[in-house]
């Protein structure tokens, strides 16, 4: 099967070398081959690691550059108004369960990426209140958002204790960034939501690790979860696993490290828990 098209200069050159018209399957191969080494070098994504303070300590402090600042708040504002295949499973379930008066705690969830993409695909209820946690500058970029957008159910906070009496957690590409993992979130809680709905989130079938993503803008550790462990880890705090789906996308469904390719993802995946009656 030919290689997918590459976008770099280099993978052009050796798609369009002499050896692609070889009649053997081999030269096919091999050109095959060293694309698919090209663009694992070309990922965002280097090194294995134990833990997040691991990663931390191997970034460089003249690179560390975290999303609490006002340049990552620039990231995903295109994806307000373009959704991606893996947001039809959560609009989906926020359709079916959100009613009024609900309210969601959009854990990780920027300037209110979600908030403003999904209120062009279904009318929110009355009286739902919509409660983005994040860190500080990307708070502060959301709320200027919103100051000019004149959102009518969106609020912000930095404090992941604000989800406690949240009918919905949602955190949709986010948990992988965090150093308290979910389970710890949800135990803190007094009263936990009703209902989980994450998206767009590592998991693997060994053992949990850590690796560092590199956007330029952003150079951060980034948390892939064992599946086991991570599901377990909700159920234990009284939910009940409602659904799963799979994501392939180019920038959120596929994690490609150099000389790690044991440790490489090409899908990830979106889960919705409900809390046991």
């Amino acid at each position: 099967m030919p290689a997918i098209r590459p976008k770099s200069r280099l993978i052009n050159r050796l798609w369009h070398h002499p050896v692609m018209r070889m009649p053997k399957r081999i030269g096919r191969r091999l050109i095959n081959s060293v694309v698919d080494t090209a663009a694992t070098l070309e990922s965002p994504y280097h090194g294995v690691y134990d833990s997040y303070e691991d990663a931390l300590q191997d970034i460089p402090e003249e690179h560390r550059r975290c999303y609490d600042d006002p340049a990552a708040a620039a990231l995903y504002q295109g994806y307000m108004s373009k959704a991606r295949p893996s947001d039809y499973p959560v609009l989906f379930w926020l359709r079916q369960i959100a009613a009024e008066g609900m309210s969601i705690f959009d854990l990780g969830g920027h300037v209110g990426t979600a908030y403003y993409l999904f209120q062009r695909f279904f009318h929110y209820p009355d009286g739902l209140k919509w409660t983005v946690c994040d860190l500080p500058e990307i708070c502060r970029a959301g709320s200027a958002i919103a100051s000019k957008r004149h959102p009518e159910h969106l609020s912000f906070t930095t404090e992941p204790s604000a989800a406690d009496g949240s009918d919905i957690l949602l955190a949709s590409g986010s948990l992988q960034f965090m150093r308290t993992p979910i389970g710890s979130i949800l135990s803190d809680l007094k009263r936990k939501p009703r209902h989980i709905l994450i998206n767009r989130t590592p998991l693997c079938e060994g053992t949990s690790f850590f690796s560092i993503q590199d956007l330029g803008t952003v150079v951060s550790p980034y948390h892939v979860f064992n599946r086991r462990e991570f599901i377990g880890s909700i159920l234990e705090q009284g939910y009940e696993l409602m659904d799963s789906w799979g994501i392939s996308e180019p920038h959120s469904g596929t994690l490609l490290i150099p000389f790690h390719p044991e440790r490489s993802l090409h899908s990830y995946t979106g889960l919705y828990f409900r809390q046991l009656q």
